[in-house]
């Protein structure tokens, strides 16, 4: 029996609408749960961890106040990071912020924001880590003298074209180098956990102690302790950009975000907590990095450990 010529041209509809054009170039949908847990833990997690413990503590006032300030911090960056799975699940095209604006207010405005993306955001943040990952790798080889600063950009140059590479040949392999970063990340984190812990068995828990009661809390800079918080956890929104490729994006994509938010909130507080068994507020404050700040004042193994994992976080993952 010959096809009703009308029938064809509706099937033939329905498929375009429902997948696309059937001979053009679609994403695959390979990434899975742990893949995206691993995204968004490694896009979160950085040197702010680092960086950031001395603003949120020098605007609150105090170690207790700033332990707070981390959980808010994260609690908020959740809820940021649901609402971009909800434009992510509603939208299941990669592009992230592109496509959302391109959806709801046209071309123009999807332009300009990729453009100030691409051009001046993304590329001041990209190179700060990348030179910042070429100086704690060059260190070591200029003990006592300055790190020439052209050789850090020439090597955080090398980096960066190393990323792109990567990304260029092919999304598994990316998959797996991001699965690995995001693991060794982690691994440096629990190792400056481990020395915290060791510290409070020796019963060293006067910072502790005095969490709530060594200052009084600043309410006029709370705001700027929970911007330098929020630094610290920036990269919960980067996950629908590659809705695309997600495995059941519906599911995945919240699940993704919640389970990685609260390890990321569990390992700050915990790395913070391991901070305070070493310095007290005084030396934080005084210092850019806090493990640094740790191994100038040669305070036991523990310094060791928490340098060591300061420069393989930056020797990794940049």
């Amino acid at each position: 029996m010959a096809r009703n010529p009308a029938s064809s041209q509706s099937t033939s509809s329905s498929i375009v609408s429902q997948g696309g054009d059937k001979d053009g170039v679609k994403l695959i949908r390979q990434m899975t749960l742990i893949d995206c847990i691993s995204i968004v833990i490694g896009t979160i997690i950085g040197g702010g961890i680092f960086i950031s413990p001395k603003g949120v503590l020098v605007n609150t006032g105090s170690t207790g106040w700033a332990l707070v300030v981390w959980v808010l911090c994260g609690v908020f960056s959740m809820f940021g990071g649901l609402c971009y799975a909800e434009l992510g699940t509603t939208f299941r095209v990669s592009g992230g912020d592109f496509s959302f604006i391109l959806n709801a207010f046209g071309p123009v405005p999807a332009f300009v924001r990729i453009w100030t993306r691409i051009v001046a955001i993304q590329t001041g943040s990209r190179a700060i880590n990348s030179v910042s990952f070429a100086f704690y790798v060059l260190l070591p080889f200029y003990m006592g003298c300055d790190v020439p600063f052209a050789v850090t950009r020439l090597v955080g140059a090398a980096l960066l074209l190393l990323i792109v590479i990567f990304n260029c040949l092919s999304v598994p392999l990316t998959r797996k180098i991001q699965v690995a970063t995001s693991a060794c990340k982690l691994l440096g984190l629990i190792a400056i956990i481990v020395a915290g812990v060791y510290q409070l068995a020796k019963g060293n828990t006067s910072n502790i102690d005095t969490a709530f009661v060594e200052g009084s809390i600043k309410w006029k800079t709370i705001p700027l302790a929970f911007y330098s918080g929020l630094y610290a956890y920036s990269g919960w929104q980067y996950l629908p950009s590659i809705s695309e490729e997600i495995i059941n994006p519906g599911r995945t994509i919240p699940l993704a975000i919640i389970i990685s938010v609260i390890i990321v909130i569990i390992i700050y507080v915990l790395t913070n907590i391991a901070y305070f068994t070493v310095l007290n507020s005084a030396e934080i404050i005084a210092s850019n990095a806090v493990a640094l700040v740790c191994h100038l004042q040669d305070c036991s193994f523990v310094t060791d450990l928490l340098l060591a994992s300061f420069a393989i976080f930056y020797f990794i993952c940049g």
